[in-house]
């Protein structure tokens, strides 16, 4: 039932507050879609798409996102704990005032994406493109 509901979800789509816990998505589309206050734990997304779409004041715990796109995707205000970033897309991505503690970001192109105000606490950066990225007010010691 719940596979049939995020398969048949159309662009634009307004799901706030859903949560979802050990689910793997793959290949799905999420394009402009309003998340605001979801909570994911223990969540694989594999090469979906969230760009435009708002993702404010969301929890994230225990999620990997493999060759996601997430080109102008608003995370503000949101906690990505424990995440795992490899490949995505997510230049103009807005992530100012996410907290972020122990996660990884490997070869993702964060190509003038907004990190303003954000709080990073173990946070592992590989091969990341951040060419015009924006960490205003954002301590990065």
């Amino acid at each position: 039932m719940l596979d049939q509901f995020w398969s048949s979800l159309k662009s634009g789509t307004d799901i706030r507050g859903v949560a979802s816990e050990g689910v793997v998505f793959e290949n799905c589309s999420f394009f402009h879609c309003n998340f605001e206050k979801a909570s994911f734990i223990d969540v694989q997304f594999r090469n979906c798409d969230f760009s435009n779409s708002v993702l404010d004041d969301c929890y994230f715990n225990r999620c990997e996102f493999l060759f996601v796109k997430g080109v102008g995707a608003d995370f503000h205000e949101s906690l990505l704990k424990e995440t795992r970033w490899e490949e995505c897309s997510l230049s103009f991505a807005n992530f100012s005032g996410s907290r972020w503690e122990s996660a990884s970001l490997a070869g993702c192109d964060m190509q003038e994406s907004y990190l303003a105000d954000c709080r990073f606490k173990k946070v592992e950066w590989k091969d990341l493109n951040l060419k015009r990225a924006s960490f205003f007010h954002t301590s990065l010691k």
